[in-house]
């Protein structure tokens, strides 16, 4: 971060008494290890790492600034152990190459290493969409928070399939990521080194008071909210994805014995892109292509079979 980043977001947030934009920060530090001591940001999802899906996501939901917090990322703590060193190393190769990759994307990426650089990110009335490193929100979750002016967490329902989230009351547990005030960002210099960042600003923002939206684990509609363990299963969770964001298609014959086995071998694409509309309609052109072409052969049996397909594929699509 430019040492000048506090006067620049101060000059900006001056002028024309405009409030910054949301901006997003994710944790990538070592706090958000798994119980086997692997920091889970490179979990493989939809077939691309973690954090980069994190920062897909809040970028697709209209957040133009992604801080990182790396924190301990980059400490010398096992400067004796070349294992330790090793593994690092390949971590932080792998992250700046993301960095990179997404940079040319035109997305705005910065890391922050230390506490006093962290509160110098931002200003005191400006949202920050806080997100654990391990945690997986929808898109529309993550624009649902951002459209809100005051402090907002997400919770999950207290139950079995919630156990991996952190509980904050009787009934509720925190979802991984909340939209906090700036200016409570800015005091972390204020927190002690061995306390959990992220943790902690999400206590002290539901201290303060604020709104709270509740969603049931992992699924709910077209909503999901995952916290994502070593041991969960990546098709696994590409297709509750999948699931949760899919078009409400009319589920007619061949979706169902057809367009749905397509799916089932390509989860990853399709989790990715998001996008079966688009899917169907290069279906239904190729059936149409296949019909003109067997027409031509003359196979007319296969001409119209094809032709048929090629009117319930572009049916599934309305």
């Amino acid at each position: 971060m430019n040492p000048n980043a506090e006067a620049t977001i101060n000059k900006k947030t001056n002028r024309d008494g405009m409030i910054p934009k949301p901006s997003a920060l994710i944790d990538v530090s070592n706090q958000s290890l798994n119980s086997l001591g692997e920091n889970l940001s490179f979990f493989p999802i939809a077939g691309i790492a973690l954090i980069e899906y994190q920062i897909r996501t809040v970028a697709e939901a209209g957040i133009d600034h992604v801080v990182l917090w790396t924190e301990d990322l980059f400490s010398e703590d096992n400067e004796g152990n070349n294992s330790a060193l090793e593994t690092k190393a390949h971590f932080n190769f792998q992250l700046v190459n993301v960095i990179e990759r997404l940079r040319k994307e035109a997305i705005h990426l910065s890391l922050i290493h230390g506490r006093q650089e962290l509160s110098a990110a931002f200003s005191d009335n400006q949202s920050v969409l806080l997100l654990e490193g391990d945690c997986l929100p929808s898109v529309h979750l993550v624009e649902t928070l951002v459209r809100n002016t005051a402090p907002t967490l997400l919770t999950t329902e207290d139950g079995i399939s919630s156990q991996e989230f952190e509980r904050i009351d009787a009934s509720e547990r925190w979802g991984g990521i909340a939209l906090v005030e700036g200016k409570i960002i800015r005091e972390a210099k204020n927190i002690p080194d061995d306390w959990d960042l992220i943790l902690t600003i999400m206590r002290q923002t539901m201290q303060s008071g604020c709104k709270r939206i509740t969603v049931k684990a992992p699924v709910n509609g077209n909503d999901f909210i995952f916290k994502i363990t070593k041991n969960k299963n990546n098709a696994f969770i590409s297709k509750g994805i999948y699931q949760a964001t899919e078009n409400k298609c009319d589920k007619n014959i061949f979706y169902k014995k057809i367009f749905s086995k397509i799916i089932d071998k390509n989860i990853i694409l399709f989790t990715r892109k998001r996008n079966i509309s688009l899917y169907l309609l290069i279906t239904t052109f190729v059936f149409i292509f296949l019909s003109l072409l067997f027409s031509l052969t003359n196979m007319p049996i296969l001409s119209v079979l094809s032709l048929i397909l090629s009117g319930l594929s572009i049916s599934s699509n309305k």
